[in-house]
């Protein structure tokens, strides 16, 4: 009743947005069994100009049928000022550093949404944001004392066992093999202070010169991971029962990133019609900054910190009714397998792909992803329909199925979630 109250409250409150009722239909079932089939979603989002002043937000929450909690998202949230050819803007905002992070998503600068993994909506930067445009140039500056981490997919600590959300939560393992058996384990999570996560610095800069066909670019920052490390520590304990008791504490790491790129465009358009890109992006990560359990080094489990690089290229076309894009990637630095369970694993190494965005219709629309590993053999695929059949009614059917032959690649957990997903919305 309490959420349904809370949906009502939120349509009346925000002027445009959708109220999503979904359910999964498996093909096969996922290593955590007891995930939910259905859930509610609401997604909101405006853009409202009053002269030289814009307010932005975009934002998403759902709810699962079962206790698991809920799922939040917002990507943006922000207030603008334009002065001429200036623009200054506090709150989150999303940096688009160069046009091929968004389709590989690779989650080393930007954060991502992450409802599910096979999406790549991304998440904004919060602080204060400076851009200066010209005619043939563009400089941007961010800098900020404020982080505000990924936190999808997520988990929660209850009674010593660790639980997922969803499908796309990858849990640490509940058994570990001790002494020729498997003995259970018992997680104690150390939960840090709410300033030792938020009050981390960030700052980054990006400048672009271009003119109608051509555009280079270059970016530098330093800022928060995305997401949340673990360290931990662990011991074997026999007393009423046997079991090891892994006692983990999550912390924020921070990183050096870097990259250049260019872009031509065909019809001296920018967004219209069709363009090459080319670029190459590297991410320096600090080498630790928690020492909790240093006094247990002889068994403590640290994160591996690895330095990762990586070229990609693209051809997209933009037309009236269609959008299209032709896609590769390779990464150059950080393609090493790592069996240890915290370790970072870069969600694709020599991959290509394609995704499309077609308006078949005015009332009928198909998206698809398709993603595939040349050296892993993963792959991924998302396709999409919507028909909305009246002002406020839309329905949908998506199809994800994913295939990871690996046993340690960043896909490997989540190779039994293909499944059909249904959904009703209204929209308002």
């Amino acid at each position: 009743m309490s959420l349904g109250i809370f949906f009502l409250t939120a349509q009346a409150a925000y002027s445009s947005g959708a109220l999503t009722v979904g359910q999964f239909q498996r093909i096969n079932t996922p290593v955590d069994t007891g995930v939910d089939n259905n859930f509610i979603q609401l997604d909101f989002s405006e853009k409202r100009e009053n002269g030289r002043w814009d307010f932005v937000y975009d934002g998403s929450l759902r709810q699962y049928t079962g206790d698991r909690g809920l799922m939040y998202s917002l990507p943006e949230a922000y207030i603008s000022r334009n002065i001429g050819r200036s623009e200054f803007t506090l709150g989150r905002k999303i940096i688009d550093w160069q046009p091929n992070d968004r389709f590989w998503a690779m989650g080393e600068i930007n954060s991502l949404k992450n409802f599910n993994l096979l999406e790549t909506d991304r998440e904004g930067s919060f602080g204060f944001h400076f851009e200066r445009k010209t005619k043939y140039f563009s400089f941007l500056v961010f800098g900020s004392a404020i982080n505000v981490p990924q936190v999808n997919p997520t988990f929660t600590a209850d009674g010593g066992e660790i639980v997922g959300r969803n499908e796309w939560s990858n849990p640490p393992p509940r058994f570990a093999r001790f002494r020729g058996s498997q003995v259970p384990v018992f997680y104690d999570v150390i939960y840090p202070q709410a300033e030792e996560i938020a009050l981390q610095e960030s700052y980054a800069t990006r400048i672009a010169f271009h003119n109608d066909h051509h555009e280079w670019r270059g970016y530098l920052g330093y800022k928060p991971e995305p997401g949340i490390r673990l360290v931990a520590t662990g011991y074997y304990e026999q007393t009423d029962i046997e079991r090891a008791v892994v006692q983990a504490k999550p912390f924020v790491n921070s990183h050096t990133f870097w990259g250049s790129g260019y872009s031509y465009s065909f019809s001296g358009q920018k967004d219209r019609g069709i363009s090459v890109h080319a670029n190459y992006d590297s991410i320096i990560p600090d080498r630790g900054t928690d020492t909790v359990f240093d006094q247990f080094e002889s068994l403590k489990i640290q994160p591996v910190y690895e330095r990762v690089s990586y070229a990609s290229a693209s051809v997209k076309g933009h037309f009236d009714f269609v959008q299209w894009s032709l896609n590769g990637m390779q990464l150059v630095e950080g393609d090493v397998v790592d069996t240890n369970i915290f370790a970072k694993k870069p969600r694709w190494r020599q991959a290509v792909g394609f995704d499309l965005n077609w308006d078949v219709t005015d009332s009928f629309n198909i998206m698809m992803d398709y993603k595939y590993d040349l050296k892993t053999q993963d792959m991924g695929f998302l396709a999409r329909t919507n028909y909305q059949w009246s002002r406020h009614f839309l329905v949908g059917l998506d199809l994800q199925v994913l295939n990871a032959p690996s046993e340690y690649s960043f896909w490997t957990p989540y190779r039994s979630n293909d499944s059909f997903l249904g959904r009703m919305t209204y929209l308002f």
